[in-house]
């Protein structure tokens, strides 16, 4: 039955933290996410189209999203706007090549919760589904209430440099366009970056592009 859960290789889990929705029309990849995110305790349910995961949507309980699908795709852009119209906020993890800062940020503009590099590293995609989840359960409980202050306060520790950096950092430049930009080397241009990371208590770039978007440096 297509939608059904797919039988991965190996036991799953005693299920501890929630449901989770696979779409990847990949078989391998769909497996491999599955698997990843059986093992650390989610019930996950695969779909191998957008169009599988939305025709029962609305039966299914809340949980974390995870696409398998490029999101320069046509598919990929599909699901995000298909779940914007639906007023669907379950939280979604994208998947992108790794350093595809670019990528990264046309998916988090589109509404994805996080971004997860590949070659896919099994820990790391189940704690940013759990940060998702998380973050998803506390927008829940909050509705409507804003913190810019918080932000306004650490984007006020960045030096001018710094800010810049930022900038174009959600821009989705990487850091030789960033050196070339400003007239200052690539290793100059990754100490502001680690710089950039530490006082705005980022530790991925999702968190930053987040924060961005927060700040209004960034537009959906």
């Amino acid at each position: 039955m297509i939608g059904a859960k797919e039988a991965v290789g190996g036991p799953a889990a005693p299920v501890t933290q929630g449901s989770a929705y696979v779409v990847a029309g990949d078989t391998e990849l769909r497996e491999a996410l599955v698997g990843a995110l059986r093992a650390a305790g989610w019930e996950a349910i695969a779909f191998p189209t957008v169009t599988h995961l939305t025709a029962r949507l609305d039966g299914l309980a809340p949980g974390c999203i995870v696409s398998g699908l490029c999101v320069e795709s046509a598919d990929g852009a599909l699901l995000l706007g298909e779940l914007a119209a639906r007023a669907c906020r379950f939280p979604v993890v994208a998947l992108a090549p790794q350093g595809d800062v670019a990528v990264a940020v046309k998916a988090m503009k589109a509404g994805a919760a996080d971004v997860v590099a590949l070659p896919l590293q099994p820990a790391v995609l189940a704690e940013a589904a759990r940060m998702a989840m998380s973050s998803w359960s506390m927008s829940m409980s909050m509705r409507g209430e804003a913190v810019p202050e918080a932000v306004r306060l650490r984007l006020a520790r960045l030096t001018r440099r710094e800010r810049q950096v930022l900038e174009s950092i959600v821009r989705g430049d990487g850091n030789k366009a960033i050196a070339h930009e400003l007239g200052i080397s690539a290793r100059t241009v990754e100490v502001h970056r680690a710089k950039v990371m530490e006082k705005l208590s980022c530790r991925s770039l999702s968190d930053v592009i987040r924060l961005a978007m927060q700040a209004g440096l960034l537009r959906a």
